[in-house]
């Protein structure tokens, strides 16, 4: 068992995964929902551990120890001062997870390994980052993103584990949410609690402490307890009532802030009064049940773009209109059928997350093999897609304003109207044909005449073109240290203007001096 399967038994969640590993290299610790640099007082982290470890070892009960199997950990702050022992959680699998007591003071520090008293790694030239707080939500995927670790009242009392089907997972009842629903959401980093970190703190309510806030699709949700998981050391719950309002779907985004600022990008199932699952564009209930139980489904996407951006990162650089195509065919999982789902954010609103610059989303780029694949329509007379190893992508044409070809191959574009995707089929998926009627493609119309973006005012965008089924999303980004913050706005449907508003501006931070940051506006047809 590693040290999350520890934390769901205590919770009285069953864990479906066998192991536990950053999905990325770090050479100092991070925190154990996200792996981003920065780790919370009273939050478990984890430390990437190539050593001579002897097999998987994980606590069975508490009060937790700062020696685990004759491991260790060491934290020697930067500056000077007495070092710190954080309480050992797991050791194996080339990591060691581990809850930092909450006495430790903020500020860098260097971090040394100790196996049988000896000193055998100090990740020299690296520092772990101790700060006051710095919530995270946990993940079924154990990934940082996609299906949150949640649960929902069921009948009888009981807590049902939340998944896109209502039945059972290793004995354990799990449902999709739905409206007014109570709800409860684990994580890590609401910040230092006054007891012992390594035993069961009991309830914590740090509501007077922290402003925790919730909202469900973009719908303010009402928080009734924030702070420690009364049996997980390191561990919080948020206990939130699912707005009655919020969207459906099998990835709808929850949004968490903590003092203003956003956690990482989490979903839950939510299913419409009287369903059994959340409803899936494509998925069937039989086909979303077996993705609960850890089954994997051959699936394909492809995307024909149109995109205007910046020719390179000069402010006043030249924009380029780029007509391509990508796509890949590999295998759906539960965690990519619950990433963030333009469609689940109600209309009208915005959410806010943060997610790590190094992605924890597993790689999708194996690809199928399902031969030549070609895109025909308005403008394209049957153009290949380039298949590799990875992916098929392609484009089609690159055009300065100025006019200048810059990529491509000039008049191949993609205009309005109906184009034809078609696969010859190969070695490991048949042929196939799938078909799109693209509507009149977005413009933006007001783009040249927005030079800043003041937070206490809001932007306003303003565009033509479109389809009256199309999903219009304004979205913005700014880059601070190791992560990004990103909020993205659903705009109502038929709609030719939005405005971001201030209280989501303020989610986004800019470091001292950085002036430039990222803002869009995106319209996606419907699914061919």
């Amino acid at each position: 068992m590693n040290w999350f399967g520890f934390v769901l038994l205590w919770a009285g969640v069953s864990s479906a995964s066998a192991q536990f590993v950053i999905p990325y290299y770090a050479e100092d610790g991070v925190d154990a929902a996200a792996y981003g640099r920065g780790i919370a007082q009273g939050a478990v982290f984890v430390v990437p551990a190539y050593a001579p470890f002897p097999d998987s070892v994980v606590v069975s009960g508490l009060p937790l120890k700062t020696v685990l199997d004759g491991v260790s950990l060491r934290l020697t702050a930067a500056g000077g001062g007495p070092s710190v022992r954080p309480w050992i959680l797991h050791v194996g699998s080339g990591q060691v997870a581990a809850v930092l007591p909450s006495d430790t003071p903020p500020g860098d520090y260097a971090l040394s390994l100790i196996v049988d008293d000896a000193t055998i790694n100090t990740f020299s030239g690296h520092t772990t980052r101790v700060v006051r707080r710095k919530y995270r939500s946990l993940t079924n995927n154990q990934e940082g993103s996609a299906l949150a670790v949640a649960q929902t009242q069921g009948g009888g009392g009981s807590l049902d584990r939340n998944m896109f089907a209502t039945g059972t997972i290793n004995g354990q009842t799990r449902a999709p949410a739905r409206a007014g629903q109570a709800a409860i959401l684990w994580g890590l980093g609401l910040g230092p609690i006054p007891g012992p970190d390594n035993t069961a703190p009991g309830l914590v309510d740090m509501r007077n402490q922290v402003d925790v806030r919730v909202s469900v699709g973009g719908v303010p949700a009402v928080v009734t307890y924030a702070g420690r998981a009364p049996q997980s050391p390191g561990i919080d719950q948020i206990h939130f009532t699912i707005p009655p309002d919020a969207p459906t779907g099998c990835a709808v985004l929850v949004e968490v802030t903590v003092d203003a600022e956003a956690s990482n990008p989490v979903t839950m199932a939510i299913a419409s009064p009287g369903a059994d699952t959340c409803e899936h564009p494509f998925l069937s209930r039989q086909q979303l049940d077996a993705l609960d139980q850890g089954e994997k489904l051959v699936s394909g996407e492809f995307q024909l773009t149109v995109s205007v951006e910046p020719m390179g990162e000069a402010i006043d650089a030249e924009m380029v209109e780029i007509h391509g195509a990508w796509g890949y065919i590999d295998y759906m999982t539960a965690s990519v059928a619950s990433r963030p789902d333009l469609r689940s954010i109600a209309p009208g609103r915005c959410v806010a997350f943060r997610s790590i610059l190094v992605t924890a989303l597993p790689y999708i780029w194996s690809s199928a093999d399902a031969g030549t694949v070609r895109v025909s329509g308005p403008g394209l007379p049957g153009v290949p897609l380039d298949g590799d190893d990875d992916y098929y992508f392609q484009v089609f044409s690159a055009s300065l304003e100025s006019g200048q070809l810059v990529a491509g191959t000039e008049g191949h574009r993609l205009e309005p109207g109906m184009h034809t995707l078609r696969a010859d089929g190969g070695q490991d998926v048949a042929a196939f044909e799938a078909s799109l009627d693209m509507p009149p493609l977005l413009k933006w119309t007001n783009r040249d005449g927005i030079t800043e973006v003041r937070r206490n005012s809001g932007v306003s965008l303003e565009w033509t073109g479109g389809g009256p089924r199309d999903t219009v999303v304004a979205f913005g980004a700014a880059e601070a240290e190791d992560d990004v913050t990103m909020f993205l706005c659903a705009v109502p449907k038929g709609a030719k203007s939005f405005t971001v508003p201030p209280s989501i501006l303020r989610f986004v931070p800019l470091l001292a001096g950085q002036s430039i940051g990222v803002l869009g506006l995106a319209g996606y047809s419907g699914e061919g």
